[in-house]
């Protein structure tokens, strides 16, 4: 019976300290997975600010290429302005010459009306003086012609 104490305390020590050595294993195996999931978490962090700087990166280039196509654009916008700016130049270049030219033409119109008013007025007299000058030219003439007989 004595023997059979002794067996079975040896037995239950050999069985504490299997039990011990699996409680030291495991906490030394928890112990490498926390540092394990520490390194990880701390890679995690590291790429996702790696990944935001790329994000900023990427947003810049983007607003870079929009900056670059709307300057395109407003380039392209300014040369359209500028044709029609210079169309409007050459429609009111020619408006004035029309201006010009309807007003000359106006003044014409009106001082020839005057003079064939003028003309209506004396259209008697000038037939008058007309038939005058006829007679002289013709008496003129014939002087002339007896003279060189």
């Amino acid at each position: 019976m004595l023997e059979d104490i002794k067996s079975a305390i040896i037995t239950k020590v050999g069985d504490i300290n299997t039990e011990k050595k699996w409680v030291h294993d495991v906490f030394r195996t928890i112990k490498l997975y926390e540092e394990k999931v520490k390194g990880v978490v701390t890679n995690l962090r590291m790429m996702q600010k790696e990944v935001k700087a790329l994000l900023v990166k990427k947003k810049k280039i983007e607003a870079a290429i929009l900056k670059e196509k709307l300057n395109s654009k407003l380039d392209s916008a300014k040369d359209d302005l500028q044709s029609l700016d210079q169309a409007i130049s050459g429609v009111h270049a020619k408006k004035k010459t029309f201006q010009e030219t309807k007003s000359y033409l106006e003044k014409r119109i009106s001082n020839l009306e005057k003079k064939i008013s003028g003309l209506a007025a004396k259209g008697s007299k000038i037939s008058d003086d007309a038939e005058d000058e006829a007679e002289s030219s013709e008496e003129s003439n014939s002087t002339d012609d007896s003279t060189k007989a």
